[in-house]
């Protein structure tokens, strides 16, 4: 691999004679790192916490040292060498699988699957530029290709998540949409840990300290740390709804952090939940509960920086929202990619069965959000403070949206199960979750509706029993009933099985038949 570094890095780099490809300078430098820290610590015995540097270090090693076969593969598809292009393609593509599913299937299918003849190469790259920060990999990193523009590179063109153009610093911006690697890297450690390991807690335990200890948007020490560290943040009563969630949780503060500890390592509700509920809960957490108080906080503290003169702080933090609602894997096509695993790509899920998408096929309320979050940045500008508090009102009102839907649908998909009327296993985690994102905002807006939907959502979880969990309507009627108490657009819930969620309208015997 050394050698083949320096051989393509001719290409790439202007590398003066007895100089070595600055990827191999980085990669060495890695790995005496990794030597020093080893030999410095004892093997990583001196203390309990000693591996972590180690695994930042080997963290940043992975993707360096998939860059020579990026160049190669950048290489061979400008000058038409059909049987490198798979080789490079192969060696090289499989690393980017979890960054966008989508795209590598694409790029497979393109350069993998089917013999190589004639391929748009700027789209090509494109695809694959797009999914460096997934692997922190950057356009400095990599390079350009001498001689030919196609791979021309500049990082400082990339500034759009979705289609939406980020006014501030684009390093920051890049880092915190990285969350939704993070999560979907605990969901995979989980996942393929059950099927190695005979014990499944050893998958929980890495998963656990990659919650805890971050696995890319903290290990450089940025201003975004750890998942962990969202979840137990200080600066959540910044949020006015944060003192709801803080009574309907019994004074807990981290709630979301005390419901993931338990599924991690077993204990309190999870005791009696199998691994995969454990796994689902765990990714459900941290895609929308975390995330969902976590952009709140930033709307708001824009409003706070706004209150005091600090524009720019209040623009940067309006972006890291945006960061926390639509993620990296998104890409940055407007509306993105259907990659996500983020509250903005739950809405895009549930508007199919809502009736609730744009022409664009994006969801509506996310088309709503984003004009909401580009009005505040422009009342930022302007000093308009006052203004910005309402559209950040407008925007909590939004977010909830797509919860309440996913609400809703968990509870159908859970009584067609018990039906046997669907050959899927239920979303019992998955409703358990969503619904305790909205509880606390229910129970202050109509408890009694708050008590219906706990009632089916999540009393008895892990082992809900029919007719109890069976009874979507309960959900359908309380969330209707205690809406008309809350800010939120009941418009923009749409209609399920049959049933508009804000008239209350519904067909008894469609909803049967749905």
């Amino acid at each position: 691999l050394y050698a083949l570094t320096e051989k393509i890095g001719e290409q790439f780099e202007n590398i003066s004679a007895g100089s070595q490809s600055a990827v191999n300078s980085r990669i060495i430098d890695l790995f005496n790192q990794a030597k020093n820290h080893i030999a410095i610590t004892n093997g990583c015995s001196t203390s309990q916490d000693a591996h972590l540097e180690l695994r930042s270090i080997v963290g940043n090693l992975i993707p360096m040292m998939a860059v020579p076969l990026l160049r190669c593969l950048y290489y061979y598809l400008s000058i038409g060498d059909a049987e490198r292009v798979k080789l490079y393609a192969i060696s090289v593509l499989p690393v980017f699988s979890h960054c966008s599913p989508s795209s590598y299937l694409e790029l497979k299918n393109d350069l993998i699957d089917h013999d190589f003849n004639e391929v748009d190469k700027e789209y090509i790259f494109f695809k694959i530029r797009s999914m460096y920060d997934c692997l922190g990999l950057s356009c400095d990193v990599v390079g350009s290709l001498l001689g030919d523009d196609f791979a021309f590179c500049d990082d400082s063109s990339m500034k759009a998540l979705a289609g939406y153009f980020f006014r501030t610093d684009r390093s920051g911006v890049i880092e915190a949409s990285r969350i939704d690697v993070d999560t979907r890297a605990i969901d995979i450690f989980i996942n393929n840990g059950m099927y190695l390991f005979q014990d499944s807690e050893v998958a929980f335990a890495a998963s656990f300290e990659c919650y805890k200890y971050g696995h890319n948007i903290a290990v450089t020490g940025s201003n975004h740390g750890p998942l962990q560290s969202l979840a137990t943040s200080s600066d959540r009563d910044v949020v006015p709804a944060f003192s709801a969630f803080r009574r309907y949780f019994k004074d807990d503060d981290d709630y979301a952090d005390s419901i993931l500890v338990d599924a991690f390592i077993g204990n309190g509700v999870f005791e009696n939940a199998n691994a995969d509920e454990r796994r689902r809960a765990i990714a459900f957490i941290l895609r929308y509960m975390v995330t969902h108080m976590s952009i709140q906080e930033k709307i708001h503290t824009a409003v706070e920086y706004c209150k005091s003169n600090d524009f720019d702080n209040a623009a940067s933090a309006l972006d890291s929202a945006v960061a926390y609602l639509i993620g990296s894997i998104e890409g940055e096509e407007d509306g993105g990619s259907y990659d996500g695993n983020l509250i903005y790509m739950l809405a895009k899920r549930m508007c199919v069965h809502f009736g609730t998408c744009a022409a664009t096929n994006n969801a509506q309320v996310n088309e709503h959000i984003i004009s909401l979050f580009y009005a505040g940045q422009g009342e930022v500008e302007a000093g308009a403070c006052g203004s910005l508090s309402k559209t950040v009102n407008k925007i909590d009102a939004a977010l909830l949206v797509p919860l309440i839907q996913g609400v809703i649908f968990a509870s159908l998909e859970n009584e067609l199960y018990f039906e046997a009327r669907t050959t899927s296993e239920g979303l019992f985690p998955e409703g358990y979750v969503l619904s305790q994102s909205i509880l606390p905002i229910i129970n202050d807006a109509l408890p009694s509706a708050a008590k219906d939907i706990q009632s089916v959502m999540v009393d008895g979880f892990p082992n809900q029993t029919s007719p109890a969990a069976a009874n979507h309507m309960k959900v359908i009627l309380a969330i209707r009933d205690a809406l008309r108490y809350t800010a939120v657009d009941c418009d923009q819930v749409g209609s399920i099985a049959g049933v508009n969620v804000c008239t209350g309208a519904f067909d008894a015997s469609e909803v049967r038949k749905s």
